[in-house]
C-alpha cells in the first residue's frame, strides 16, 4: 500500500530552479539602482516601487510548477492513490509559495539595505503582499486547471504586462501597482487599503476553488464537472 508523502517528499519536489531563478529580480534590480544611484541618497519611494512591482512577478513566476510539478513528471495518478487528504496537496503548494514569496522578499530587503543602508521595512514590503498573494493564487489555479508550466508563466507575465502598461484603467479596482503607479484618473476613486483588501480576498477565493477543483479531480469528477 503506497504511504502518504510526507513534508520531505514535497519540499524536494517543489524547490527546484524554477523557484530559485525569479529570486534574483529583487537583488539584480537593487544592482541596476545602485549602479543609477551611486552618487545620491536612496529614495524609498523608488524601493517601495521595486517591490510592488517585482515581487508580485517573482512570486508568480516561482510559483507557477507548484501544482503541475506531479502531472509533468507523470506520476499525478500515482499521487491519487496515496491514502492523504484531498485538500492536502494544494494546501501544501499554497504554504510552499508563501513560504518562498517570503523568503524572496527577504533577499530584496537585505540587497537594498546592503545598498542604501536602513528603510522602513513596513512601508517597503507591505504595499506588495496583497498582489503577491494575487498571483500566486493565479499561479497555482491555472496551474491546476492547464496541468501545463508555460501556459501558467505566460498567464503570469501577460497578466502582470497588461496591468502594468493599462496603469489599472480596466482592472482599477484590483490594480495590482495602486500604491506607486496609480496611471488612471478614474481610478483615484477607488480607496488604496480598499484595492489591497479585494486583491487579498480574491486571492484566497481562488486558493479556495483551487483547493475544490482538486479535491473534485481526485474524486474522479471531469474538467468540465470541476468547474461547475
Amino acid at each position: 500500500m503506497p504511504t502518504r508523502p510526507g513534508l520531505y517528499y514535497d519540499l524536494r519536489v517543489v524547490f527546484d530552479m524554477t523557484m530559485i531563478l525569479p529570486a534574483f529580480l529583487l537583488p539584480l534590480y537593487a544592482l541596476i539602482l545602485y549602479v543609477m544611484w551611486q552618487r545620491q541618497p536612496a529614495q524609498i519611494e523608488q524601493i517601495t516601487s521595486a517591490f510592488e512591482l517585482l515581487l508580485p512577478l517573482a512570486g508568480g513566476l516561482a510559483t507557477a510548477h507548484l501544482m503541475v510539478v506531479e502531472h509533468e513528471a507523470g506520476f499525478a495518478d500515482l499521487r491519487r492513490s496515496y491514502p492523504e487528504s484531498s485538500w492536502q496537496l494544494p494546501l501544501m503548494r499554497t504554504l510552499a509559495g508563501m513560504v518562498w514569496i517570503g523568503i524572496m522578499a527577504l533577499i530584496g530587503v537585505l540587497s537594498f539595505r546592503i545598498a542604501y543602508g536602513e528603510f522602513d521595512i513596513a512601508e517597503v514590503v507591505a504595499p506588495a503582499v496583497a498582489p503577491s498573494l494575487y498571483l500566486l493564487s493565479v499561479a497555482l489555479l491555472v496551474g491546476n486547471l492547464t496541468r501545463n508550466y508555460w501556459i501558467v508563466a505566460a498567464v503570469v507575465m501577460g497578466y502582470w504586462g497588461f496591468d502594468y502598461y493599462t496603469q489599472g484603467t480596466l482592472t482599477q479596482s484590483i490594480y495590482l501597482f495602486m500604491k506607486t503607479r496609480l496611471g488612471s484618473p478614474d481610478a483615484t476613486n477607488i480607496s488604496y487599503a480598499n484595492n489591497r483588501a479585494l486583491l487579498a480576498a480574491l486571492g484566497c477565493g481562488l486558493l479556495l476553488l483551487n483547493g475544490y477543483i482538486n479535491v473534485r479531480s481526485r474524486s474522479g469528477t471531469t474538467f468540465q464537472d470541476a468547474l461547475r
